[in-house]
């Protein structure tokens, strides 16, 4: 065949594939669209709606570029009949809720002049970061979420699942530059970090966004590694140290470091440890002798100490080109608690008012000697109810309540705190009505010096604000009484 003839022929076969796929999207249900412009006045505001002129004609791109992305038929969709679009004078960027159906979404106008003025009043690249932040927020209402990988907790699977897929959409389809991608941090991370190794896994498998996907709905209960396995045919950490070499391949052996908020005479806190290990490790394999959790793979873990003595810790990590370990002997000097025993870490059963908190985001949260973990209800009130198995009676002279990763709207506000000994009949030990946390992840403690002894406690909670209670931690305190 002559090869003018065969180009021609070859040409033609493109085009019809090309218009094939194209023909595919043509009957594509997009949702109804509500532009809700609570705040119309601002900077911000006026900036969107100049840069937006048709914002049906910029959503319905939207959606089908990130549909197209992360599926390949239509009826692999789920379908959305409503698109509630906010433009909203409030904190953060963005956030997307909704149901089934309805995909409900709020724009921060306050979020988008600080962009404009901080970028030479550039209105093309200020648009360009209003249609990325679109395609990342709408990439949550189309995608699957993994089930069984925990809670939507920073530095989790869940989290890292969901925030990383949102920005590899938003990276394949054009709206995050190539320079953000840097060495280092942790599949784990989410946004851009997790956003780019999955894009540079899309370099050697161009089916790897849809069929990460798509794993969330066929591997139960889902992980990194199982998905990468599944997909990839290696192991997330495999693929991580190759993508990491890649990034830097003059990369060096890690060096193992870290420090704590204190180290002497530590008494009734839990204690920070931060590890400040050179080298980009992405594995951490701590030993805390005395401490609870006595083992953890967190990278910065909070661990109580509640019996006295001088305790070792422990660190190794991994990197993608190497291992290290620091062990400091007698490192930790605990004294005496003067508040007791931390009796909420015995052997307990815990039931919650409400039984519908998301997956990962349990009552067992709430006495598990961590903050990266929370429990969540859909209701601004509830309690929650503490039984010790063997019945033992402790007098409380101490409890601590521990805010959660976001939304202080949520944190509680009052506090009622109940013994019981037959858990039919309670009575009041301690009630706050302003409690605040300056910070996420912060420990308020409450001194109280109970008078008398229960195997059982209820805490009642209320928020500040909103349909939606949550906390990180309860720590309970005190002398055991026969």
């Amino acid at each position: 065949m002559h090869m003018k003839v065969l180009a021609a022929l070859l040409f033609s076969i493109v085009i019809f594939i090309g218009c094939n796929q194209d023909r595919k999207w043509n009957n594509f249900q997009y949702p109804e669209i509500k532009y809700i412009a609570e705040d119309s006045t601002s900077e911000g505001a006026l900036l969107f709606n100049e840069l937006v002129p048709n914002t049906d004609s910029l959503f319905n791109d939207c959606i089908l570029k990130v549909c197209k992305k992360l599926y390949k038929e239509q009826s692999e969709i789920p379908q959305k009949k409503i698109f509630e679009f906010h433009l909203r004078n409030t904190q953060g960027v963005a956030a997307t809720g909704g149901n089934d159906s309805i995909i409900d979404m709020f724009l921060n106008t306050n979020y988008i002049a600080g962009f404009y003025q901080s970028h030479n009043k550039d209105k093309k690249e200020t648009l360009t970061e209003i249609i990325g932040v679109l395609i990342h927020e709408l990439t949550h209402a189309y995608q699957h979420s993994p089930i069984g990988a925990g809670g939507y907790v920073g530095g989790s699977e869940h989290f890292s699942c969901i925030e990383g897929m949102a920005d590899a959409t938003r990276l394949t389809t054009g709206y995050i530059e190539q320079k953000f991608r840097k060495p280092g941090g942790h599949w784990n991370d989410g946004y851009k970090t997790t956003g780019f190794f999955i894009g540079w896994m899309m370099e050697q498998n161009p089916d790897f966004l849809y069929q990460f996907n798509q794993s969330t709905l066929s591997i139960i209960p889902w992980s990194w590694e199982k998905a990468t396995q599944q997909i990839m045919n290696k192991s997330v950490a495999d693929l991580w140290i190759a993508y990491q070499k890649e990034l830097n391949p003059e990369g060096k052996n890690p060096v193992a470091k870290f420090e704590v908020n204190t180290k002497d005479n530590i008494t009734d806190r839990r204690v920070a440890f931060k590890d400040n290990s050179e080298g980009d490790p992405f594995e951490w394999e701590w030993t805390f002798e005395g401490g609870i959790p006595h083992e953890s793979n967190q990278r910065n873990p909070k661990v109580i100490y509640k019996d006295p003595g001088t305790y070792s810790v422990t660190l190794k990590v991994r990197s993608a080109f190497g291992n290290a370990t620091v062990d400091k002997k007698q490192f930790l000097v605990v004294g005496k608690n003067p508040s007791g025993v931390l009796f909420s870490d015995l052997d307990k059963e815990v039931i919650s008012q409400y039984k519908d908190s998301p997956e990962g985001e349990g009552v067992a949260n709430v006495f598990d000697n961590s903050s990266d973990s929370k429990y969540l209800t859909y209701n601004n009130s509830a309690w929650i109810d503490f039984r010790l198995k063997s019945n033992e009676k402790f007098k409380l002279n101490k409890y601590c309540i521990v805010s959660a990763n976001d939304s202080p709207e949520r944190d509680p506000k009052e506090i009622v705190i109940k013994g019981s000994n037959d858990g039919k009949k309670w009575e009041i030990i301690d009630m706050q009505r302003e409690v605040n946390f300056k910070k996420r992840f912060e420990t308020v403690d409450f001194d109280i010096s109970g008078k008398k002894a229960y195997s059982k406690y209820k805490i009642e909670m209320k928020n500040h604000n909103g349909p939606i209670l949550q906390v990180a931690d309860i720590l309970l305190f005190g002398d055991s009484q026969i």
